[in-house]
């Protein structure tokens, strides 16, 4: 049994996506998902989008996690609508 293969490859629908696992393979993997965004679904192509997509997303929770904000940010943050009738 050979070993799962690592790092992104770019290539055509018919090629093997693999785990996303450096900056490199993040960068070629966005790169390709711009040059599919117009790929139908159902198509190998759109098959390839929604999974490079997939892997761009759980790359991104990992290396970019957003923070989420501290209550009192969050609280002064909220929009405010006037009060009417006072």
């Amino acid at each position: 049994m050979s070993a799962p293969q690592l790092g992104y490859q770019k290539g055509s629908a018919n090629m093997p996506v693999s785990i996303i696992q450096t900056p490199a393979d993040y960068r070629a993997a966005v790169a390709e998902i711009e040059t599919l965004m117009n790929a139908s679904a159902g198509t190998p192509d759109g098959e390839r989008l929604d999974i490079l997509a997939t892997l761009v997303d759980a790359y991104e929770r990992k290396h970019f996690p957003l923070e989420a904000p501290h209550p009192e940010e969050r609280r002064d943050s909220t929009p405010r609508l006037p009060l009417s009738g006072a």
